[in-house]
């Protein structure tokens, strides 16, 4: 995240080690005023830091902070999750290279990475599957052991009637867990696997009977 007409990242919370010396100061019609970093809410403190802005510009004025909006929709139970996912614009203060922002980024990363989660299991089931795809490929990007993003992708590769798709999707669940962690797949995993398979041999089915309908009979001659 980085600053642009608005102001993007939620702060770290800790400032006990910000030396004295970085006491953000105002100039005003050629006038310096010092300003309490007290006075501005703990979670946006260190903004005045990491960006060099001016912390009037955080109370009260148009400067906003996009993790600010996201966790207050996250936490709302009538901010649909999808408008969360859209306000989530990138992991907090990403390149700063400030350890204090390590905490707060992870803890709203896993905050974004549920609610993605969420919106996946959503679409899959207002049977949107190309977006419902979108969101569990972003979530593996981000961390290739959400288990429950492989197994969203599993059941769309079976809805879509691809076994080889399924199977694949399958098998790199199976080697990344393996690899990782050196346990198997759950047996929810198992169970989207097997009704994948399911799936995309009723579809396959379906489609034979219908070729098999609209074929016309071909009558051969055979010389006796």
């Amino acid at each position: 995240m980085g600053g642009s007409a608005y102001i993007e990242g939620t702060l770290a919370t800790d400032t006990r080690t910000m030396p004295a010396s970085v006491t953000p100061r105002l100039g005003r019609k050629g006038e310096e005023q010092r300003v309490d970093p007290k006075s501005l809410q703990p979670l946006r403190r260190l903004v005045v830091f990491a960006y060099g802005l001016q912390p009037q510009q955080l109370a009260g004025g148009p400067a906003w902070l996009d993790t600010d909006r996201f966790e207050e929709c996250v936490l709302n139970p009538d901010c649909a999750t999808e408008t969360a996912v859209e306000l989530y614009r990138g992991d907090l203060a990403e390149g700063l290279g400030h350890d204090c922002f390590a905490a707060e980024r992870e803890r709203l990363s896993d905050l974004f990475e549920d609610a993605l989660s969420d919106v996946g299991e959503q679409r899959l089931r207002r049977g949107e599957l190309g977006g419902a795809r979108r969101a569990a490929e972003e979530l593996l990007a981000r961390d290739p052991l959400r288990e429950e993003a492989h197994a969203l992708l599993i059941s769309i590769h079976g809805l879509i009637g691809s076994r080889s798709q399924v199977v694949r999707q399958y098998r790199r669940l199976r080697a990344v867990l393996d690899r990782e962690l050196g346990v198997e797949p759950l047996p929810e995993s198992e169970a989207t696997y097997r009704l994948a398979l399911v799936h995309t041999l009723e579809r396959s089915r379906a489609r034979a009977a219908a070729l098999g309908q609209g074929a016309k009979p071909t009558l051969v001659a055979v010389n006796a």
